[in-house]
């Protein structure tokens, strides 16, 4: 073998070894985590729903932001949640995140957002499609919430 190939060989071994280390590690750090989850949905309007262990907020799109210019989302709300609202979040959004048949690849009109995050370290984010029973018991629950 020539010597270019042992340095280029030389080089992949090391940069998966350094790969696998350092996966490993960012592994245990995010199971490490004990921080509770954020979770932030966009409903098919545009309307923005942040829920946190203690508190959920909802920030309404407004008409110029919207896609008829006419469309208005409401009032701006930010209120305690109880620990038993923020598990029946989490159960739902934890249902619908596991159910890729509700999942669409593109945002479309309709659609909801979510955004999972635990921290700095770990991010989901899927988009589940208009019409599926997933969408529809998550704005429900946080309809409910924020009134």
């Amino acid at each position: 073998m020539k010597k270019s190939s042992y340095l280029f060989v030389s080089i992949v071994l090391l940069l998966s070894v350094f790969a696998c280390k350092s996966g490993k590690k960012d592994t245990k750090m995010i199971s490490e985590n004990k921080q509770p989850a954020v979770y932030e949905y966009a409903d098919g309007s545009g309307n923005a729903y942040i829920v946190t262990r203690n508190t959920i907020e909802y920030k309404p799109i407004k008409p110029r932001f919207s896609s008829s210019g006419d469309y208005d989302g409401g009032k701006a709300v930010k209120k305690s949640i109880t620990a038993a609202q923020y598990s029946d979040v989490k159960m739902l959004i934890d249902v619908a995140s596991v159910n890729k048949e509700a999942h669409i690849l593109n945002r479309v009109k309709g659609s909801g957002l979510v955004i999972i995050s635990i921290g700095d370290i770990s991010k989901t984010k899927f988009i589940l499609s208009s019409g599926s029973k997933e969408k529809a018991l998550i704005e429900a629950l946080l309809k409910k919430l924020v009134k």
